[in-house]
Parts: C-alpha cells; structure tokens; sequence
C-alpha cells in the first residue's frame, strides 16, 4: 500500500480518518505488512501490501482466506450458515468466497472485453485521472485503465485482490484495497470517475450499492457500468443455479467443465465448421459467434461465473435509466451491448472534470 493512499481512505465504520503503522516497509514508501488505526478503536491489517477494510464475518472469512491461500474450495455454503442468520450477510459472505475462488483459480482469464465497455467514452477520457474499479476482482480491467493514463484504485470484496496486487508489485498505477461496497472506506468527492464491468447485479440488493457509490464522486465526474442484460437465455439458467449455487465450489467448478465441453465443444466448435454456410451465419445465436473467438478456458471460466455466482440479477435498458435518474445524475446514455450486457453512463452534478 502506497502511503498517498491514506490521502482518500477513511474508517468504514466511521468515516474518520486513518493513520498508518509499518511493520514490513516495500517499495517507494509503501507498506507491505503493517495496520491502519481509527481512533474509533478499529485497527485494520494490511497484508501482501492491501489493507483489508472489512468487518465482522466479513474480516474473519478474509482472514482467513489470506492465511490459508490457495482456497480450497470447500463448501463455502455450509461455513456462512454457521456464521451468520441474516440472509443478506450469508450471501455476502458467500460472494465473497465464491469470487475468491473464482479469481484464483482462474487467473488466467484474459478475454479483452475492456476495450469494448469503454468505448463509447472517446479517446483520451482517462488520461490524469483517479478512478475506482468497483469489484476489480483479479485486477484485469484496472491494469487496462492504467495503461490508458489513469491512476486506479481497485475494490474487491473477495481474496481476488491477492492476484490483482501481483501485477503492479511496485504500485506505480494501480492500488488495491479489500472492502465491501457497502461499506466502501474512502472520503467523500474522492474520485474523477468510478467503473464496475460486471460486477454489481451480484450484489443482494444492485441498486443500493450503486446509489452508496455517488458521494464518492467529485463533482462532475462520470459512472460507468455493465449489468447483465435481462434475457430469456437468463432466466432459464436461473432453474440450474438453484442447484448449482449451492454446491461446494470444487464441485460447481466441474459442473462449469462438463456444461463447457458441451457448448464450447459442441456448439461453438459446430459453428466454426460451419459457418461459412450463409443459413449458419444468419441464424446461429450471437453469444455463439462472440465465444468462436474466445478458447476453451475462457469459456470455462465464464460458465463457473455463471453457475457459482450467489446472485445473479438481471435488468432491461430501461430499468437502468431509473438507477441512473434516481441517483440524480445527469447526461445518462444507456445502450444494450450484444444480448448479454446493458451499458449505463451519468454524470454527477458540478463542474466537470471529465
């Protein structure tokens, strides 16, 4: 953790400030091992050089999981029962084991869909600014913004966060922060613009969590975000994860492998034989086309998201005008990119930045 960081990072029990303590000192005055104090009294470690904002179970779980790397696994179900009553705790809990196993064991996943979600912002959009990658997960798409001239926080509730720390060792363009979006601990105004690709329709409730995030913005800076598109496709995996959801990971993990071999081995490579026939072309589903670009571990990666997920919201352009409009932002584009993703871009109220 780069000590500038303190600059934006508040107790996310109190809002106040932090102050650092070093234990193991890393590079160009950042803290690899140390602890972040409140005067509150909450204390905050900061291990493998990311400070773990979280509380209660939440905090435990992590804990846990960084001392016990690589997760294993389990049936993270059956842990988050015994944990917590609350429903909604029990699926946070559960999100974040399941994305934390998600992201370290597929780690490879390198399908570029970043260039894509950003391109209806133009050219030149992220040069000097300081955004925040909500769920950045395995820090992918963080490290794509940085390339383009951003400096980026990234936010993940999960142990993803340990994989994403790993590509900027040194922390030049990118810092990664472990914390709940519920909870997010950075000050008021803090950020040029805010990002979350596929990330919030796993929250209990999406729109709570995307309203928490508008004090965080300056003045006229933008929000932009992808949620999945509600589809037929969609609704019919719902009867599956019932089932799926509640398996130990391991196991979800194979069911992902067994439904990959069928569609990617079946379907998406029928459709690379075949589709120079013009009756293939015209009628094969779009997802299809978009995965004959895509390898088997991609796909395989793709098909664990889908069954392991906790939650799975999905939404219409027109529900994510009333997000956006509800949140009181201004100059709200939305557009429906393929049949899987709805895309949503505001602007906060102020002078602009961006």
């Amino acid at each position: 953790m780069q000590k500038r960081l303190l600059n934006i990072l508040c107790c996310p029990v109190c809002g106040a400030d932090l102050t650092a303590v070093t234990v193991d000192a890393g590079p160009n005055d950042s803290i690899r091992n140390g602890r972040l104090e409140c005067p509150c009294g909450e204390t905050f470690p900061i291990i493998g050089s990311v400070p773990r904002l979280l509380i209660g179970d939440l905090r435990a779980q992590a804990l846990g999981s960084v001392q016990n790397q690589p997760a294993t696994g389990g049936s993270c179900q059956a842990s988050v029962n015994r944990s917590s009553k609350d429903v909604a705790a029990r699926t946070v809990l559960h999100t974040q084991a399941s994305f934390g196993y998600e992201w370290t064991e597929f780690n490879r996943y390198a399908v570029d869909n970043f260039s894509l979600f950003i391109k209806p912002l133009g050219e030149g959009f992220f040069a000097g600014k300081l955004g925040l990658d909500v769920g950045c997960g395995a820090g992918r798409h963080a490290q794509q913004a940085a390339t383009l001239g951003a400096q980026i926080i990234g936010m993940d509730l999960s142990q993803a966060v340990d994989v994403a720390v790993r590509r900027d060792p040194e922390e030049r363009t990118t810092q990664f922060v472990q914390a709940d979006i519920r909870r997010a601990p950075f000050r008021q105004a803090s950020f040029d613009f805010i990002y979350s690709l596929g990330v919030l329709h796993h929250l209990p409730d999406p729109e709570e969590g995307f309203r928490g995030l508008m004090p965080l913005l300056k003045p006229g800076a933008v929000i932009f975000i992808w949620v999945y598109q509600r589809t037929t496709r969609k609704e019919l995996l719902e009867h599956a994860r019932r089932v799926t959801t509640r398996l130990p990971l391991w196991l979800a993990k194979g069911v992902a492998w067994f439904a990959t071999v069928l569609d990617y081995g079946v379907f998406v490579n029928a459709y690379r034989l075949f589709r120079r026939l013009a009756v293939v072309e015209q009628y094969a589903p779009l997802r299809i086309k978009e995965y004959a670009g895509y390898d088997f571990y991609a796909s395989y990666t793709d098909w664990f998201d889908r069954l392991a997920a906790p939650v799975s919201h999905s939404y219409s352009e027109e529900e994510m005008l009333g997000w956006f409009r509800r949140a009181g932002l201004a100059e709200i584009e939305t557009t429906l990119v393929g049949d899987s993703w709805v895309w949503a871009k505001g602007r906060k109220a102020g002078s602009c930045t961006s």
